[in-house]
């Protein structure tokens, strides 16, 4: 796999579990140098990931 897409929410949401998410998912994909595709703002998770 060379790249994948994810659709990150526009808010932080209720737990902070879902930002270590974020967090892990974006290290996980930069390990594996995987391309992350996203269509999202500055806002929610998106930047969390990237």
């Amino acid at each position: 796999m060379k790249s994948i897409a994810v659709f990150c929410g526009s808010s932080e949401g209720a737990s902070s579990d879902y930002r270590e998410g974020a967090i892990r998912l974006g290290h996980e994909l930069a390990r594996r140098r995987i391309t992350l595709i996203y269509g999202g703002a500055n806002v929610g998770r998106s930047p969390i990931t990237v």
